[in-house]
């Protein structure tokens, strides 16, 4: 038999009411029955132990502690509220496996496997229209349900007061449908899928067919359905007839061919579709849909596809989709809605694969592109999805004002001439020391080789540095033509032994770490106020000449900083001088790269150094220093 006539004669007798399982019950447990019982649990091991618990009114727990495999024939019957602990085990029929007559019935930890027939049918058998809560059945997170030729699970007719929870995974050719002869709006059932959930269509005899054959959701009869984010797949992803279903952040796949929708008297025949709606006048109808969020997709057909049964009165049985967010992306070639009249539809929000605006009332949906794929949606859900630059963090007031102080600090020590002198005596020492720090070494710096010329040139330098201080020196005058490691080293000890150096060299460095500091961003407070202290003692330490005097003058007159007024608004004392010194930092290597580049350019100079005057080769090195 073909897999679709299989879909429809299934289909078919379910929607008419007929009982598809034939199976008998053991009228008597077997003197054998191996069976535990302590209080109200009973741990059972084969089948007439099971059967034994289930007539036990005192057990409303059974554990398996073994699988168990239901001979020929054979259905276990539930009409009562109990809980069924599988135990990890697997409880298996040639048929159905069990037919819930009524009660509160839960199934958790373990598989139930059937055959030829619905794994877990919901009778209802006595119900009647006035019968609340007659039958409530869940299917537990860690329960798998299986049939290899039919439903994993079904509510069949007279389902008045029926409740059925779904948060296990669920596998068959057909998985789930409630029959097409509940036509009661009053007291119908209540059908709850949760995030958790598995209904995965296509799994068993509709393979040797289609592997990714079969239905999801088949459903016939009038329930009210709230599905959470769980996933449900196949042939048809969810097929209505009847009554009112809220997605919520659910996931729904179609994935079987495209088929001309062809609604039939009963039953229904897959057209690919994501959500499949026929309306049938022979049924309940009342469809409503509601869509929070999820994806659903078709590989084949469009998302909806929404036509009348053929053979019948034409009948409108919508009475409306609503779709508030979530992505909807139909086969290549296909448009989302196939079939689904304008007046039924209202959307606020989501993405959809073709233009839906005629059917968004009004709502603007536009064209917009995300990664390879492209969408219609609205201008708030575009702007959305828009990256979003990090906004910079607020620096606090008294952070900023410690800022603030910092820079002023160095902005009066950059003003003193006399520092300004001194900082291009330190970086000339600086570049000096890395040259004698790879003495020996072949090296181009920049293009520049590293040769007499260029270390001529960095004595020249310092010499230069040194008179524009008023001091005088023969320094970088009168030099050999070859230069030796020792004549750089007395260069560099001549240089620092000048006086002020070492507070100068110190003052320096701290500027340029807090320099670095300010450019960096940084935002610890207790760093900037040991930053503002370090330089506040340096620029007061005094000058050896005249010792009632600090070495730069008025640097903190009306500052509010330095050793004297070292406080910021918060009133915290800044932190002390620790004493440590840091490392040179970025800016000064960037000072001493460049250095090496203008001490380069020099090196041609030099070469001519004896046949030039005076006055051009100090304009030179004048030029080294100041680059």
């Amino acid at each position: 038999m073909k897999k679709s006539q299989v879909v429809l004669a299934f289909a078919l007798a379910f929607s008419l009411g007929l009982n598809i399982v034939s199976a008998t019950y053991a009228a008597e447990t077997p003197a054998d029955a191996i069976i535990a019982v302590e209080g109200n649990v009973a741990t059972v091991g084969n089948e007439a132990g099971l059967n034994a618990a289930l007539s036990n009114e005192a057990v409303t727990v059974i554990n398996l502690d073994s699988d168990i495999a239901l001979t020929t024939k054979v259905t276990v019957h539930i009409d009562r509220a109990v809980q069924i602990n599988l135990g990890g085990h697997t409880i298996s029929s040639p048929t159905s496996v069990f037919i819930i007559d009524k009660g509160t019935v839960e199934f958790v930890n373990g598989t139930i496997a059937a055959d030829k027939q619905i794994a877990i049918s919901v009778k209802s058998l006595s119900a009647t229209p006035d019968s609340q809560n007659y039958t409530n059945v869940t299917i537990g997170k860690d329960v798998t349900v299986t049939s290899q030729q039919s439903y994993a699970a079904a509510i069949e007719k007279n389902a008045y007061g029926a409740k059925m929870t779904i948060a296990g995974k669920l596998e068959a050719p057909y998985v789930f449908a409630i029959n097409g002869l509940n036509n009661h709006i009053e007291n119908c059932a209540e059908i709850t899928i949760t995030d958790d959930a598995e209904l995965i269509g296509g799994v068993g005899y509709a393979n040797e067919n289609d592997p990714e054959g079969g239905v999801g959701v088949y459903a016939a009869g009038y329930a009210k359905w709230n599905i959470g984010a769980a996933k449900i797949s196949g042939d048809m992803g969810f097929a209505i007839k009847a009554g009112t279903v809220k997605f919520n952040n659910t996931e729904i796949h179609g994935a079987g061919e495209y088929n001309d929708p062809s609604g039939v008297t009963s039953g229904i025949a897959s057209t690919g579709a994501a959500i499949q709606i026929e309306e049938h006048a022979s049924y309940a109808g009342g469809i409503k849909l509601e869509f929070n969020g999820g994806k659903y997709t078709s590989a084949n057909n469009s998302v909806f596809h929404q036509y009348q049964a053929s053979g019948v009165n034409p009948s409108d049985q919508v009475e409306g989709i609503t779709i508030n967010g979530g992505t909807f992306i139909a086969a290549a070639d296909k448009p989302v809605f196939s079939g689904v009249p304008t007046t039924d539809t209202k959307i606020t929000e989501g993405k959809f694969s073709s233009d839906i605006n005629e059917w968004s009332n009004g709502v603007k949906f536009l064209e917009h592109t995300t990664g390879d794929q492209t969408f219609w949606m609205t201008q708030a859900a575009i702007d959305a999805e828009k990256p979003v630059d990090p906004e910079e963090p607020e620096i606090p007031a008294d952070v900023q004002q410690i800022q603030n102080q910092i820079q002023t600090t160095i902005d009066k020590i950059r003003a003193d001439e006399t520092f300004v002198k001194y900082e291009t005596l330190v970086k000339a020492v600086e570049q000096a020391e890395l040259r004698l720090s790879k003495w020996g070494e072949t090296a181009t710096t920049r293009n520049v080789r590293v040769n007499d010329d260029y270390d001529a040139g960095l004595i020249m330098a310092l010499g230069n540095a040194i008179r524009a201080l008023g001091i005088e020196t023969e320094l970088g005058r009168n030099l050999p033509a070859t230069i030796s490691k020792a004549d750089l080293e007395n260069a560099v000890k001549e240089a620092k032994s000048v006086k002020n150096y070492t507070a100068y060299a110190e003052l320096a460095d701290a500027v340029w770490t807090a320099e670095k500091a300010l450019a960096d961003g940084e935002v610890d407070k207790t760093k900037l106020k040991e930053l503002l202290a370090r330089i506040d003692e340096l620029s007061e330490a005094a000058d050896p000449e005249d010792p009632a005097k600090p070495i730069i003058p008025g640097i903190n007159d009306g500052n509010g900083s330095g050793a004297t007024n070292n406080s910021v608004s918060d009133g915290t004392a800044i932190a002390p001088n620790t004493g440590v010194r840091g490392n040179l930092n970025d800016s000064i290597s960037t000072s001493i790269v460049a250095c090496v580049v203008s001490g380069g350019l020099l090196a041609g100079a030099i070469i001519f150094r004896h046949y030039n005057t005076k006055r051009k080769t100090a304009k030179a090195e004048r030029d080294f220093i100041k680059m």
